[in-house]
């Protein structure tokens, strides 16, 4: 039996989380809308919206949409995961490393953004956010095609590929993240009640982050936007599918008048993850194939083992595949927990999203939830060819996003009038 609370001193309580809700909002708005302008912004507004959140819950965890989340155990058994193949590890301060620099810039957001959908409002303003930042880095990848400087940082343009103010050609991957939230634009706008203008509005703002996708040539994530794309058409039971594939087709057209040979059949064939880093990875995971070599551990457990690149003259680094990654590094029991929880969240977000467009008392709410959805699903295929998992730019803004997918299920459940208890 808990202890029973004088007014007074349930409304200071009321007030303090409130104050705390404030923090978790403006960290993680700050974090997204200037994400492209710097690790130290990124770090500064991470830690505040880290310390709202653990303000919230000590205050008020059975107020949080965390209490209510039905398979929070999933998130929490990938973190035991983590933490257990860093001490179980052939190099256990590699692991280490890794959790440390991801902790408050990554697994921390994910709860944040479970914790930022409080209202309608705050969706939207959370979808305006991450297109704003989008659009804007996206006119910065245009000036730097037009002017060969990055007008963000004043950085030169080196060799032919576009980075924005990312200084990596990587930048590509930031844009498949941020421009399937363009999508649900007019379900964010109420006033915006014409289908034309409606796509008109997507299209001014995906058209300069898929300039800059194109422009840099980053073929993981091209492969993320088709894939978000599709995702977003499938949830929605193929609504606006002519607008939407005219939209890739042209994404696709820039993507080739762009970088011609790096999308050459040629060219793909010789990548060197498939003739390097693929087959070594598969070579680690045979010889550690029930716990893996341990966490981040990839590039020295090839050496070890004596494998030899053939195409790169560099180092391997990591297998440029996170499902690789977890086979090498966490070895079957890993990779099982790894596709338990990334695939948990995104069925389960995707069977609440297809209920709630069905019901239709609160349309607009799940088609922005959708986007959100949608992004996720692009990730998910972006990491098949991309970047180390623990990139902590990458890592984090993937996170957060899912987060925000399944804080805004959760509300939308409570929109809908059920009952947390009953979500299954």
């Amino acid at each position: 039996m808990t202890n029973p609370q004088t007014p007074h001193t349930h409304s200071r309580t009321n007030q303090q989380e409130t104050v705390a809700l404030w923090l978790v909002a403006l960290g993680l708005g700050g974090f997204v809308l200037f994400f492209p302008l710097g690790i130290s912004l990124r770090e500064i507004f991470a830690v505040i919206a880290g310390i709202g959140l653990v303000l919230m819950h000590a205050l008020g965890y059975r107020h949080s949409y965390l209490k209510f989340f039905p398979i929070k155990g999933l998130y929490f058994l990938f973190l035991g995961l983590l933490i257990f193949k860093t001490l179980h590890s052939i190099d256990p301060s590699s692991g280490l490393y890794a959790l440390k620099t991801n902790a408050y810039k990554a697994f921390l957001l994910f709860l944040v953004g479970i914790e930022c959908c409080r209202s309608p409002l705050s969706l939207r303003r959370l979808l305006f956010l991450f297109v704003f930042m989008g659009v804007y880095e996206g006119l910065d990848g245009v000036w730097q095609g037009l002017n060969g400087i990055d007008l963000i940082k004043g950085e030169p343009l080196v060799g032919h590929r576009l980075t924005g103010s990312m200084d990596s050609a990587r930048v590509g991957n930031l844009m498949a993240l941020t421009t399937p939230l363009a999508f649900a634009l007019p379900a964010a706008l109420p006033r915006i009640r014409s289908r034309a203008v409606g796509l008109i509005l997507i299209a001014a703002a995906c058209a300069p982050q898929l300039y800059l996708l194109a422009g840099s040539g980053t073929r993981s994530g091209m492969v993320g936007v088709a894939a978000a794309l599709a995702a977003f058409l499938l949830i929605r039971r193929f609504r606006w599918v002519l607008p939407s594939m005219a939209a890739l087709g042209g994404a696709s057209l820039s993507a080739l008048i762009f970088n011609t040979g790096r999308l050459s059949i040629e060219r793909l064939m010789s990548d060197h993850r498939l003739l390097d880093v693929w087959p070594i990875a598969w070579g680690v995971f045979k010889k550690y194939p029930l716990l893996g070599t341990g966490l981040n551990t990839f590039d020295k457990a090839y050496k070890m083992l004596g494998f030899t690149p053939h195409v790169m003259k560099s180092a391997l680094g990591h297998p440029h595949n996170i499902y690789l990654q977890f086979l090498c590094e966490t070895g079957i029991v890993g990779f099982a927990i790894l596709l338990l929880f990334l695939g948990g969240t995104a069925l389960w977000s995707a069977r609440r999203i297809r209920e709630g467009l069905d019901k239709g008392s609160n349309t607009r709410h799940w088609i922005i939830t959708a986007a959100f959805w949608s992004s996720y699903v692009g990730y998910l295929a972006t990491a098949m060819t991309a970047h180390n998992f623990f990139r902590s730019w990458w890592l984090g803004l993937a996170m957060t996003i899912l987060g925000v997918t399944l804080g805004a299920c959760l509300h939308g459940l409570h929109l809908d009038r059920k009952a947390f208890k009953d979500v299954s």
